[in-house]
């Protein structure tokens, strides 16, 4: 922020909580702007002694807004105060209007109830994705305004916006900015404002970061347009579908991660349509800790209704050498010309590839890039398994994923649960496990998922990809938590062993596999789906000899390791 604007705003920390002081200082800016431009009339010009009725009159009449200033606790003097004093800055040429506008969405940034704004270089990107020969740009949902003043004034921007404060504030830009974009306060998906004939008003592109994590109910959504033919639990398919419905060329998107991964019955249902349909140009993954509001990874959907290739653009724009530590919780999104270029490119490169819809088909309608953009971990493994013939695993065990088994003190029979901290250092399940009584109505359950010597442990929930091998120490009515997924290999399969699928998933290229089939972004996950259709190498019978031996050679040498170690223990107290 320019410091001669943040030091008039230190002034009155503390005197205004943070989204009353938001709204003031974009009133008294946009009153200053309207007086440099020379809108006020007498009525509306500067007094020397403003009061709070005053600037409100000003901008309900000179901008188009709703504008109540009755819960300010602000007096007139410390009002007239601020306007002086920004007005000395301007005068000196100290400061823009557009310092001004970028002070607000700072404010509003920092206040964090105040809403939030969209990261410059993230509005610079997704406006270059749509390009410059639009004449309409709809941006609905919060913080439309600040995609909309990517495009000069010649250019139609219209929004929605459930949020008051959001609305008075994109009025605001738009005086300080010399630019247009008109935004209403409504909300889009169950009241659309923009009308056309015969349906809704039709735009060139699109452009919005909708709300994130939000879960809508289909029955409480009266939609006379025909906008959403999916029922879905989680928000973004309507968002998305709305979007599409009020453009006829680009809409570009800002998601959540999970909405890439989840194949949820309306969300597959509507990604399915989106690639039978061809609409799906691009998908951009972005680094994490980009937007001031939310630690939610995000990345980018681009949909075009006009689209004639049959190929999807997947980008992976989320490693290192596109972030800039802004901070310790925050990351800048920069090197935006590497994503612009693969967007843009018909080849693949380094960062991006591109898909056919068998593909995505074959990955059953995930989305996320990192599924199609290898990294060089994940191509040093596929060129390791070419070397194999492959099968599924599925093919070559039975997979059981333990469900939860209530604790009963009057129960009827005892089962003991190993967890993930019943590993040992070389993957061995070890102790007593803990004790749990279930009822009569639950035995059958719980002897189902009951682990038995030579069975592999995945875990599939939290540390993903961690490995555990039973042996034959275990004892009876033992169970698996509900973090691991149980691999038991199925009778008469020889091209396998249970010391080679250990050792295989534990490897450097098992790890890699399972890591890139992991989801998740609160917590990672390994879907039964996905861990089902993880390719295994068939190995010869003497590579399986010799993993054998190998095993054997690690257990071997972790008992000399903890025999070392006891002697250790006894050596740091043998000269007492």
């Amino acid at each position: 922020m320019n410091k001669q604007i943040w030091s008039v705003i230190n002034g009155y920390r503390g005197k205004l909580s943070g989204k009353v002081f938001i709204e003031v200082f974009a009133g008294c800016s946009a009153w200053l702007k309207l007086l440099s431009d020379g809108e006020l009339d007498d009525e509306h010009k500067f007094t020397g002694e403003e009061t709070k009725e005053q600037l409100a009159k000003v901008l309900n009449d000179c901008v188009d807004v709703n504008f109540t200033q009755y819960q300010w606790d602000i007096k007139g003097s410390e009002l007239t105060e601020l306007v002086t004093s920004l007005k000395k800055l301007l005068d000196a040429k100290a400061v823009s209007f557009t310092d001004l506008s970028c002070a607000i969405k700072e404010l509003q940034n920092g206040e964090g109830k105040g809403g939030f704004s969209v990261p410059d270089e993230l509005a610079e990107l997704g406006s270059r994705l749509i390009g410059e020969n639009v004449k309409s740009v709809y941006c609905p949902f919060s913080r439309g305004v600040d995609f909309a003043m990517q495009w000069p004034s010649s250019v139609e921007k219209c929004g929605e916006s459930l949020v008051d404060l959001d609305v008075f504030l994109s009025e605001v830009h738009s005086v300080l900015l010399n630019n247009n974009f008109h935004t209403v306060n409504i909300n889009p998906i169950y009241s659309p404002y923009y009308l056309g004939e015969g349906g809704l008003k039709q735009f060139d592109a699109s452009i919005a970061i909708p709300p994130m994590g939000m879960k809508l109910k289909s029955e409480e959504i009266s939609d006379i347009w025909g906008r959403f033919p999916e029922k879905s639990l989680m928000g973004e398919v309507y968002f998305l579908r709305h979007m599409l419905a009020q453009t006829s060329g680009i809409a570009v998107c800002f998601v959540a991660n999970g909405f890439l991964f989840r194949t949820a019955a309306g969300e597959k249902q509507f990604k399915q349509e989106m690639v039978n349909k061809n609409w799906i140009k691009a998908v951009i993954a972005l680094p994490s800790n980009l937007l001031p509001h939310t630690g939610i990874p995000i990345s980018i959907l681009v949909m075009d209704k006009t689209k004639t290739s049959e190929q999807v653009k997947f980008i992976d724009g989320s490693s290192d050498v596109f972030i800039d530590k802004s901070s310790r919780t925050r990351n800048r999104l920069i090197n935006i010309e590497r994503i612009i270029e693969a967007y843009n490119s018909v080849e693949s490169s380094d960062i991006s590839v591109n898909a056919v819809p068998h593909d995505i088909f074959d990955n059953d309608f995930n989305l996320s890039p990192s599924r199609y953009v290898l990294s060089d971990e994940s191509k040093e493994a596929k060129e390791y398994l070419s070397q194999f013939d492959t099968v599924k695993l599925a093919d070559l065990v039975d997979i059981v994923r333990p469900q939860a088994l209530k604790h009963t003190e009057d129960g009827s029979q005892f089962f003991y649960e190993f967890n993930l901290s019943s590993l040992d250092d070389i993957g061995f399940v070890h102790g007593e496990g803990k004790q749990i009584i279930v009822s009569q109505n639950d035995i059958a359950k719980a002897t189902k998922q009951t682990i038995q010597p030579d069975d592999v442990l995945v875990v599939c929930k939290g540390a993903v990809g961690k490995v555990g091998y039973v042996d034959s120490d275990i004892g009876d009515n033992a169970i698996a938590s509900q973090a691991f997924s149980v691999l038991r290999i199925k009778p008469h399969i020889q091209s396998i062993n249970p010391e080679a699928l250990y050792q295989y998933l534990t490897s450097k290229y098992g790890q890699q596999l399972i890591l890139e089939l992991a989801t998740g972004t609160s917590a990672m996950m390994l879907s039964s789906k996905d861990l089902a259709a993880m390719p295994i190498p068939l190995f010869s019978a003497e590579k399986l000899n010799q993993i054998k031996e190998v095993r054997q050679q690690i257990i071997d040498t972790n008992q000399r390791i903890e025999s070392l170690k006891n002697k250790i223990e006894v050596l740091n107290n043998s000269w007492l």
